[in-house]
């Protein structure tokens, strides 16, 4: 599935997993990658402590308490807490059967970060994040299902897996009571079981049955997921966004109104007709192209909001330090530009002379005077969005040096979850907004952005 080198996936490989195996059936790969765990359990640990990272501790008091451990008699069998963490929380735990797990690392470490970049076979929309889970011997979260797809990649120590080959229906999931884990009651069918080293992946589709138990100490797994929209979600916030729009004094008004001698209690037919067609113009349009383009446009932002905040790295930086990064990077003073971890960017077609820019829940809108030029468009959106880094001469490739960059900032305004609209041909205006919004920064210590690890990082572009 991926290149020998890990530098990227294989295209006809990818072609058949997704044919044959995405949200169909898991599937191992042994030695996907030449990996080693990026980071070190006691950085894990530093991570765990810091009071803006999301965090777990799991510990299975139960199976403690089955090798006599005095202390673990009479607690729950199965402990969560979350962070952050005291370093005394996490010195004082038992010697096994404990799990560390902390959320979006991608979005701290710019190497945990560029492995989302090896499965750009799926869509950007698509991805949640890297979750890295530390365990000692005999940790793990117990038997469980999850609502999403996962690759669990192996970057330290050992862990087996232990798996069912027939999904679970959420009707039929019995969690175990009076436990803070969501763990299946009476486990599962072992249809298959591994032991995952270094390097070796397992892909699970949503609600498949499985267990991970580490065998040894030391065991690093990292968790790169693929969150699904959840539809009642959308249903609910798409018309609540429909909503806000409607002027709010528009009210149901009946000129034609009929009597309705001696039955005043009927609805009538006519009343509820007229009630819907208003109903239905407001949420599916004049017409179903408008309808769909305007949910279309809604629904870019919608999934490209970030989970779980705004993204721990990201930092806006004032419209001058963006336009003088933009002019270095063209000019040739500067290499290239990152994209802040954890951001998530995408584009969408809405017309025949209508695409849009979504990142972290904000559109812009880019219109073209003709389908030539919304197709130029098109083709500079792919590279923008297809990348974590973007060399010079993307950029270059992606907006116009004559007299376009300077004052171009100045095009658009956007503030919190406003909308922005750039006019046609602004991609250097939207460039220059997503650098003062700190989703793209420049690694060069004379720009005040991009996360604090960077400084002591090894550069994008060496």
């Amino acid at each position: 599935l991926f290149l020998a080198d890990g530098s990227g996936f294989n295209p006809a490989a990818a072609e058949e997993f997704l044919e044959k195996y995405w949200q169909k059936k898991p599937l191992l790969i042994r030695k996907a990658l030449p990996f080693e765990s990026p980071v070190s359990p006691d950085e894990l640990a530093g991570l765990a402590m810091e009071e803006d990272v999301k965090a777990r501790l799991i510990v299975e008091w139960g199976a403690l308490a089955d090798k006599g451990l005095e202390s673990a008699k009479g607690k729950k069998a199965w402990e969560l807490k979350t962070g952050p963490f005291t370093e005394k929380d996490l010195t004082t735990l038992p010697d096994s059967c404990y799990t560390l797990l902390v959320q979006e690392v991608n979005q701290y470490l710019p190497e945990v970060s560029d492995l989302m970049g090896l499965f750009k076979f799926i869509p950007n929309w698509r991805v949640d994040d890297v979750m890295i889970s530390y365990a000692a011997q005999g940790g793990g979260v117990g038997p469980h299902v999850d609502n999403y797809d996962v690759f669990l990649l192996q970057g330290k120590g050992t862990r087996r897996w232990a798996i069912s080959n027939t999904p679970l229906a959420a009707s039929d999931e019995v969690s175990v009571d009076g436990v803070d884990v969501r763990v299946l009651k009476d486990g599962f069918k072992k249809d298959e079981e591994w032991l995952l080293e270094p390097g070796d992946m397992l892909y699970l589709p949503p609600r498949f049955p499985h267990w991970g138990v580490a065998e040894g100490e030391g065991c690093m797994t990292f968790s790169i997921g693929f969150r699904a929209p959840n539809f009642q979600e959308i249903c609910s916030e798409y018309s609540a966004f429909l909503s806000g729009e409607m002027a709010e004094d528009k009210f149901y008004q009946d000129p034609s109104l009929q009597l309705q001698a001696g039955d005043p209690g009927r609805i009538a037919d006519a009343a509820v007709d007229k009630l819907w067609e208003e109903v239905k113009l407001v949420m599916l349009g004049k017409t179903e192209e408008e309808g769909k383009r305007r949910f279309a446009r809604w629904v870019s932002g919608f999934v490209t909001e970030a989970v779980r905040g705004n993204g721990a790295a990201i930092r806006s930086i004032d419209t001058d330090d963006a336009l003088a990064i933009l002019q270095d990077v063209l000019d040739g003073a500067e290499p290239g530009i990152r994209r802040t971890e954890g951001v998530k960017i995408a584009w969408v077609h809405l017309g025949e002379t209508h695409n849009a820019l979504c990142a972290n829940g904000l559109v812009w809108d880019l219109r073209s005077e003709s389908a030539g030029e919304a197709a130029e468009i098109q083709d500079s959106l792919r590279r923008l969005c297809g990348s974590n880094v973007l060399r010079a001469s993307d950029i270059a490739s992606i907006v116009s040096r004559e007299g376009r960059v300077a004052g171009a900032a100045t095009a658009v305004s956007i503030d919190g979850a406003e909308v922005g609209t750039a006019p046609s041909g602004a991609l250097e205006t939207v460039m220059v907004q997503l650098l003062e919004k700190g989703f793209f920064y420049c690694e060069s210590a004379a720009y005040d952005a991009g996360p604090d690890e960077e400084e002591e990082a090894e550069s994008s572009f060496s």
